[in-house]
């Protein structure tokens, strides 16, 4: 997780909280993936196995995403996290996580004041 801080950090500005920095994995794709949420932005980096690269996946500000949804699943060790960006992809991430509750609470007090939710 220490090796995609510093992508993270530089996406986001000085007058933006973090609420939340989480390993997730991303459906369909091999690699380490680190999420961050701010009070205004999502972002997401990749490392791949292979070359260890680390890139960029997504960083998008909150109201450019849609139909967010998430479930939190405590006997799994997570929460699933789908997003639909401005460019129409849709994203499904898996939040791993000891306290899928507490990240639920996160989830549905910044999505809530920021983006149109569907169920959650």
């Amino acid at each position: 997780m220490d090796s995609h801080l510093p992508v993270l950090e530089s996406c986001v500005g000085p007058r933006d909280t973090t609420v939340l920095v989480a390993h997730c994995t991303l459906a369909g794709a091999a690699g380490d993936h680190a999420l961050m949420l701010t009070r205004r932005r999502l972002v997401v980096t990749t490392r791949t196995r292979l070359t260890r690269r680390l890139r960029l996946h997504l960083n998008f500000e909150l109201h450019q995403l849609s139909d967010v949804t998430w479930t939190p699943e405590p006997r799994l060790g997570g929460v699933a996290l789908a997003v639909t960006a401005i460019d129409g992809v849709r994203e499904h991430f898996w939040i791993e996580t000891a306290d899928a509750a507490a990240v639920d609470r996160i989830l549905a007090e910044v999505f809530r004041a920021a983006v149109p939710v569907l169920a959650a």
